[in-house]
């Protein structure tokens, strides 16, 4: 074989193997050795249910005929801060997360009165729905909550959670774990090895979901007092941070920090817990565990923003409320 015939081969050589390993586009990616393409996923979740119409592989997002969406990940693949579920977990739901993904306020307080009234837990909330499913409230509200910084770099998740659970647990309500029971919790409830590294994964909405539902109420559900709740505009938004503060129970959500001004334009995404709100002026208060990473301890343990300010950052992704 002549030179140019071997030249020519180790050229084409490389081009099959940066098909088989690197995406070639949107619609196509790689995980654990297996190819998996948008149809072919799309493929796979609408035979569990029929009501899910797209599949992105890049962006993990499951799109619904009326419009909803989530955020799964692929089969394989490393579940990313946001994901509102595994693979594994939404398939053996049959895809069910778009039930409840625009929430019906009126059914929420619902749900959630009757939790407090089974267990006997006391409330001065009293929200009312309107036909738009948003409801009245005060315009301010707080919950004292503990800040605790993240232990390695994906551990944020747990982190949040942790912060959540100590506003219900400084009311005599639950237990407080300590953040590594928290995270191999959520890591364990995705699938995952539990990270000391950066080079794990970070843990979803319904795990996240699944921990402060057994932590608090001792009920290892993801779908109880807690549960994913998706937002289409800030009035959404607002309505579900009024609605878990109004019952002194903080909520967490996941974005992208350059919106965060304490973040100085850097990009991560990450989980935070929203404990109080005063809407007369604007703003939002919530804990960061980010300064638990030495590169990041610069960041305070609590902030307050604008609600812009807040909302830019949480509104591609869910809450767990």
């Amino acid at each position: 074989m002549n030179r140019k015939k071997i030249v020519s081969l180790f050229v084409v050589s490389l081009m099959l193997i940066g098909f088989i390993v690197f995406p070639l586009s949107g619609n196509i990616n790689v995980y654990a050795g297996n190819t998996i393409t948008n149809a072919k996923a799309t493929k796979i979740l609408k035979a569990v249910n029929p009501h899910i119409v797209s599949y992105d592989v890049k962006t993990h997002k499951v799109t619904y005929d009326n419009g909803d969406f989530v955020f799964v990940t692929p089969p394989n693949g490393k579940v990313r801060n946001g994901d509102d579920e595994s693979w594994k977990h939404f398939i053996k739901d049959r895809g069910k997360i778009f039930v409840v993904t625009k929430h019906n306020i009126a059914w929420l307080i619902e749900k959630k009165n009757a939790i407090l009234k089974e267990r006997g837990i006391p409330t001065q909330v009293n929200l009312f729905a309107n036909m738009n499913n948003y409801y009245s409230y005060t315009t301010s509200g707080e919950v004292y909550v503990s800040q605790y910084p993240q232990k390695y770099c994906t551990w944020c998740g747990p982190a949040a959670t942790q912060s959540a659970i100590s506003g219900w647990y400084y009311r005599g309500i639950g237990i407080l774990p300590p953040q590594e029971d928290i995270a191999t919790t959520e890591f364990r409830y995705d699938g995952n090895p539990v990270p000391h590294d950066c080079s794990g994964s970070g843990v979803s909405f319904n795990a996240i979901c699944y921990a402060l539902n057994g932590y608090i109420f001792a009920h290892w559900s993801s779908d109880y007092w807690y549960r994913v709740l998706h937002f289409y505009n800030k009035d959404q938004f607002k309505s579900i941070v009024q609605f878990d503060i109004g019952y002194s129970a903080p909520v967490i959500f996941c974005g992208n920090t350059e919106y965060l001004p304490a973040w100085n334009h850097h990009h991560a995404v990450h989980y935070t817990t929203v404990y109080g709100f005063d809407f007369s002026v604007g703003t939002i208060s919530y804990t960061d565990s980010a300064d638990g990473l030495s590169w990041h301890s610069h960041i305070p343990p609590k902030n307050t923003v604008t609600v812009d300010e807040y909302y830019n950052y949480a509104k591609d992704y869910a809450a767990a409320g």
